[in-house]
């Protein structure tokens, strides 16, 4: 059967207070240096062409308060159907101006989550990798960076710390809260700030991406049928991040293609020279630090078991 427009419209109009929330990290007004680190392992030992993950969401769903969002499932293959994005197109041609204003709540929005540092102090600095979900304002501020010019801000030892301005506007309206992101102009290493896991903490970024769910739940869940869970309310570019359902499918990342020359040369390690060693033989940073990129990798004499190592579960 097809969607029910007149139920997509009443329970739109119910009122609710149901949040939830998602742990991740959230500027806050002014100023936040962050560094942003790698998105998945495969950074460093093949070319990639994204410092995040990106999938589209649908916020507004159900009940005008609770805000519940979701995946679209055309996020990973343009192909599946959507019930939210038929819903939208029939809203779109109805004529009706409050069809219209609530198509436009509920349309596909695109989002992104990568792996950040709070550098605001020593505690943020403690709490370790944290992810971070974003719109493209932040997103297409923060990679118009990477360049000849600047390198590759994710570089472990050589990249670049950012900070990113948060600025709400007097009437409190955060839909209308303003996002920059502006490089540090010097290069530094990161890696005194890493947490000894910080390689686990990396990978769960792929683990924390919003599951798609089948077709008929998200359309009982648009006519108000099932209760998909809340994630609070979306303020200018901080929107929640999707619940998990048991029903969910994991989703697989994006492909990666080939970076600039320019970026790809920086992309690793700190200059040439001897690697200190560790005892044994093996340098200190065997299995620890690995990048395909770094010259002291290509010059390291143990370089294929310290990859082995460097990627072993």
């Amino acid at each position: 059967m097809g969607l029910d427009l007149k139920k997509v419209r009443e329970n739109y109009e119910k009122k609710t207070s149901e949040k939830g929330s998602f742990d991740r990290w959230k500027p806050t007004a002014g100023g936040n240096p962050i560094r942003v680190i790698p998105h998945t392992l495969k950074y460093f030992t093949e070319p990639v062409s994204e410092i995040a993950f990106t999938y589209f969401m649908h916020y507004s769903i159900g009940p005008e308060g609770s805000k519940s969002s979701v995946v679209c499932p055309k996020s990973f293959n343009r192909k599946n159907v959507c019930p939210i994005c038929e819903a939208v197109a029939l809203l779109q041609k109805t004529g009706d101006p409050n069809d219209a204003s609530l198509a436009a709540d509920m349309g596909m929005r695109r989002r992104y989550i990568m792996n950040i540092i709070d550098l605001k102090s020593a505690e943020t600095v403690a709490k370790g990798i944290q992810p971070y979900e974003c719109g493209p304002t932040v997103y297409n501020d923060t990679i118009k960076w990477i360049n000849e010019k600047w390198g590759d801000p994710l570089d472990l030892e050589k990249g670049r710390n950012f900070t990113v301005t948060m600025t709400v506007p007097a009437s409190g309206n955060k839909k209308r809260t303003e996002y920059s992101v502006e490089p540090d102009p010097q290069p530094s290493s990161i890696m005194d700030s890493l947490p000894q896991n910080w390689k686990e903490q990396v990978k769960k970024l792929e683990t924390l991406m919003p599951k798609v769910v089948p077709y008929d739940t998200i359309k009982k869940m648009l006519e108000g049928e099932v209760d998909y869970g809340t994630a609070g309310e979306e303020n200018g570019e901080e929107a929640p991040h999707v619940g998990t359902a048991k029903e969910a499918v994991k989703v697989t990342a994006q492909a990666t293609a080939q970076m600039t020359p320019a970026t790809a040369q920086v992309q690793g390690g700190a200059g040439t020279g001897p690697v200190p060693a560790a005892p044994g033989g093996k340098p200190k940073c065997y299995g620890q630090l690995y990048s395909t990129k770094s010259e002291k990798c290509i010059a390291c004499g143990v370089n294929d078991p310290c990859k082995a190592e460097f990627l072993k579960e």
